[in-house]
């Protein structure tokens, strides 16, 4: 955690909640249950590549079918 990367947290928390407390919550329950790693799991997919986008905030997933 470097200092824009910090920020950009900042900013999309901000932006998250903004968004409503639904949102909020779905997107925090979201997390806790694995991110994008367990619904690609469940999903029967998995990631065959993965670009981290600088501040953060979210990533680039390529995934295929198992």
């Amino acid at each position: 955690w470097d200092r824009p990367s910090r920020l950009a947290y900042l900013y999309v928390w901000l932006i998250e909640r903004l968004a409503g407390n639904d949102h909020f919550r779905n997107g925090r329950d979201f997390f806790a249950k694995g991110g994008l790693r367990a619904l690609l799991g469940e999903s029967h997919f998995r990631e065959v590549e993965r670009h981290d986008i600088p501040a953060g905030t979210c990533a680039v997933v390529v995934a295929a079918p198992r």
